[in-house]
C-alpha cells in the first residue's frame, strides 16, 4: 500500500484484487468505466432550474396581459344595469392601419348623441373592450350614420355610455388569451412534480 502514489497504482492494485478473486472462483462484478453519475444529476437540477424560469415568466407575463385584458371585461359585465336611453349614430368608419408583413388592420370608430334627463350627451364607446380594437377586419354595417340606437348610460355619471352593454359589449376574442395563463398553471404544477419526483430519486 506504500508504494501507491498516483491513480493509475491504485486501479493496477483494484485490477489485481479483481483478476485474483475471479481466480478463486468469486463473484465477478462488472468495473465501472466512470465515476458515479453526478454529470446526469447536474444535467437533471439543470433542467429543473431551466424549467422553473420558463414557468415563472411565461405567468408573470401571463398574468399581467390577464389583468390589462381583465380590467375592460369587467368594466363591460359592470355596465348590466346601465340606464337604456334613445340616442342616434353620427358618424362612423373603419380605420385601416398597415402591420407590415402581418397585413392590415381594421378599427372601427363610432361617434353617437343621446339624451337623458333633458340634456344631451356625445359618446364614442361601443364597450370598454371594443374600445379602439382592431382586427383583420372591421365594418360600420352596424352602426351607419343616422342610425337610430339604443344607448347605455351610467346612472352615476351621465356622459359616460356604451352601445353595447353587459356581456353583450365583451369582445369574445380576448377570451382566446385566457388559454396562455392557464398553461402557466399547468407548467407550474408540472415543474412541482418534477421537482418532487427528482428530489426522491436522486437524494433519497
Amino acid at each position: 500500500m506504500k508504494r501507491i502514489s498516483s491513480t493509475r497504482d491504485a486501479q493496477k492494485l483494484l485490477d489485481t484484487v479483481i483478476t485474483t478473486l475471479q481466480d478463486e472462483g468469486c463473484t465477478a462484478w462488472d468495473k465501472p468505466n466512470q465515476p458515479p453519475e453526478f454529470g446526469t444529476r447536474g444535467a437533471k437540477i439543470g433542467g429543473l432550474l431551466g424549467g422553473w424560469v420558463f414557468a415563472i415568466i411565461w405567468c408573470s407575463v401571463s398574468l399581467i396581459a390577464t389583468v390589462l385584458i381583465g380590467g375592460p371585461v369587467l368594466s363591460d359585465l359592470g355596465t348590466e344595469d346601465w340606464t337604456a336611453t334613445d340616442g342616434t349614430i353620427i358618424d362612423s368608419g373603419v380605420t385601416v392601419s398597415s402591420s407590415g408583413e402581418g397585413g392590415d388592420t381594421y378599427c372601427l370608430w363610432v361617434t353617437y348623441n343621446y339624451t337623458i334627463d333633458n340634456m344631451t350627451y356625445d359618446g364614442d364607446l361601443v364597450s370598454f373592450s371594443k374600445d379602439s380594437s382592431c382586427s383583420s377586419w372591421a365594418s360600420n354595417d352596424e352602426y351607419p350614420p343616422e342610425k337610430e340606437v339604443t344607448v347605455y348610460v351610467n346612472p352615476d355619471a351621465h356622459d359616460e355610455a356604451v352601445l353595447e352593454a353587459g356581456l353583450a359589449g365583451v369582445d369574445l376574442f380576448i377570451f382566446i388569451f385566457l388559454i396562455f395563463p392557464l398553461i402557466g398553471v399547468i407548467a407550474l404544477l408540472f415543474m412541482l412534480k418534477s421537482t418532487v419526483m427528482t428530489v426522491k430519486n436522486e437524494f433519497f
